[in-house]
């Protein structure tokens, strides 16, 4: 026993001593060392969808819809990337470098969103209806009345953001300011001037937001108007989720036959509502309205029910019923159409 309790003593002599600790000390600094340098590597994820689209008299097709995949990183404390990029469409969307001096002030350059409505700043994955309402594509750059098409509500150019005013750990003022080249996703201007974009956020209270946003500028070598802005508000609580806007335009246009110029007023507006059940389904309704040439009454409108399921933490189900309707197109009394879509994360 003795012997025993002789050798217990110099084992915790021996664990105390200075070379020990000093010993252990180094292992630790080695391992923060280690994950010093793995803080500098991107965390990469992504996601597929695939859909079948039913639309009546139009078309019926199994598709698929997207492969991206999403890499970010930090490069110390103030710097941050993106890209994010298509290996089925070989497009990239995000290409974006951020400096974040302070909260009041994050600059971006690069290809990344507009700062111009609620609706548009959604992805896939955060989109509760598959297709985005008609106002976002006309006029936020997916399939703009000007003829800009597959932007994505993307552009190249540099950006501020931050938030004003934190308030108990609530971002109440938020505000975006870039100016873009104005010439759609991934495009070379095609004129000297640039397009300014502008948004300023209010969040009153928790899940609330009411926005505000504006868009100047100019596209084609004609130098042709590209005017916008919206008013809408968005509440995400643990229930209930709501979201509407108004989006109006004014757009220089080129008549086809002789190419005399005008200006084109559009205007267009939705009002989505959704409700969040226990077992991760979201039932939705969505009605939205666009008219393209206010002087001509050419107005189309869609009412959507849909919903949303989450089954488990890696794959999203959505199916949508919608009906067209339009006025002052006889040819075009309404239609219906079903949508699916099937998105697998990674």
């Amino acid at each position: 026993m003795a012997a025993v309790a002789g050798f217990s003593a110099m084992s915790q002599s021996d664990a105390t001593s200075p070379d020990s600790i000093n010993a252990r000390l180094s292992k630790i600094e080695a391992a923060q060392a280690k994950l010093s340098r793995l803080s500098f590597l991107p965390t990469v994820s992504g996601y597929a969808q695939v859909g079948y689209n039913y639309n009546e008299d139009i078309a019926s097709e199994f598709y698929v819809k997207c492969a991206r995949f999403d890499v970010k990183g930090n490069i110390g404390s103030k710097f941050d990337y993106r890209l994010l990029f298509d290996i089925y469409k070989f497009k990239c969307y995000d290409v974006r470098i951020t400096y974040k001096p302070l909260s009041q002030l994050h600059i971006t350059a690069g290809h990344f969103k507009v700062p111009f409505t609620i609706g548009a700043a959604r992805g896939p994955l955060t989109e509760e209806l598959i297709d985005y309402p008609l106002a976002i594509r006309r006029l936020a750059g997916y399939s703009d009345v000007c003829g800009i098409t597959g932007g994505s509500a993307r552009d190249i150019g540099v950006s501020i953001s931050g938030t004003l005013w934190k308030h108990r750990g609530l971002n109440v003022i938020g505000y975006a300011l870039g100016i873009f080249n104005g010439n759609g996703s991934n495009a070379k201007d095609d004129n000297t001037s640039k397009d300014v974009a502008a948004k300023l956020s209010v969040r009153p209270v928790s899940g609330l937001e009411l926005s505000g946003s504006t868009y100047i500028g100019e596209y084609g070598p004609r130098y042709l108007r590209r005017n916008r802005w919206s008013a809408g508000l968005e509440y995400a609580g643990s229930l209930l989720l709501a979201r509407g806007e108004y989006i109006a335009g004014s757009t220089g246009v080129l008549s086809a036959d002789n190419g005399s110029l005008s200006n084109v007023s559009s205007r267009g507006y939705y009002a989505q509502l959704g409700m969040i059940t226990p077992c991760n389904l979201t039932p939705l309704l969505r009605y939205d309205s666009f008219t393209t040439d206010t002087r001509a009454d050419d107005t189309e409108s869609i009412v959507t029910a849909g919903v949303l399921w989450k089954p488990i933490g890696h794959l999203r189900l959505q199916a949508n019923y919608a009906r067209y309707f339009y006025s002052n197109t006889p040819a075009k009394a309404g239609h219906n159409q079903f949508h699916f879509v099937v998105t697998a994360l990674f």
